[in-house]
């Protein structure tokens, strides 16, 4: 049981990793200073907190549009103007 979890706690991790070196969310760069290896992962946030925003602001559109709700219209708005930034 305890094995399959961190498995899967695994697996999500790479998967987020992947996405997060393709989205540009991550920079990985390395150097070596005469017997050391050097590793640094930087992380943008501008981007991170970009793509979180568009995902958060799709999600309630699509939810609003489902529900059949009066701001539907207004969520759609609010996330074309996100998307043209």
């Amino acid at each position: 049981m305890i094995r399959k979890f961190i498995g899967t706690i695994a697996i999500g991790t790479f998967v987020v990793a992947g996405i997060g070196f393709f989205r540009g969310w991550l920079n990985v760069s390395s150097s070596t200073e005469d017997t050391k290896a050097k590793l640094e992962i930087a992380v943008d946030r501008e981007i991170l907190h970009s793509d979180v925003t568009r995902v958060r602001t799709g999600i309630s559109s699509f939810v609003a549009s489902v529900l059949g709700e009066e701001n539907a219209e207004n969520e759609r708005d609010e996330l074309s103007l996100i998307l043209q930034d």
